[in-house]
């Protein structure tokens, strides 16, 4: 039913073949070092759960992509990925499809005068903003 409430997207939530399912997409965006994603992952009735006395580190491990008869390397690799998952702005812009970068396709910012990202010469943070707003 919340898939029939969604807009189609014109393609798969990590920017592949049109018609992805969002849940497969939110699925593999889950890390173990988010606590939200934690909390899901020990819930019966969540699409990430992993049931924690029949699932083994093994089992764990492969459903993730890593052979546990391989190179140490695969786990700094899994760490990496996991970490990056962790973020919510970074995990919410892989589920869109919009993948690294900054929100929307832009540019990150650029400095502005006197060197200071907020713009205002000379100050920063809220200093600048009310600057810039003219107060």
């Amino acid at each position: 039913m919340a898939d029939s409430m969604m807009p189609p997207r014109g393609g798969d939530p990590m920017g592949g073949n049109p018609g992805g399912n969002p849940m497969d997409a939110m699925k593999s965006n889950m890390s173990i070092m988010n606590p939200v994603d934690m909390a899901g992952m020990k819930s019966p009735n969540h699409p990430g759960y992993i049931d924690p006395q029949k699932t083994t580190v093994r089992q764990y491990f492969q459903q993730n992509g890593v052979d546990v008869d391989g190179p140490v390397i695969q786990l700094v690799k899994f760490a990496q990925d996991q970490a990056g998952k962790a973020n919510p702005i970074q995990k919410m812009r892989n589920i869109s499809g919009q993948g690294g970068g900054s929100p929307g396709g832009m540019p990150p910012p650029q400095p502005q005068a006197g060197g200071q990202p907020g713009g205002a010469q000379g100050g920063s943070g809220l200093e600048a903003l009310m600057s810039e707003m003219g107060g």
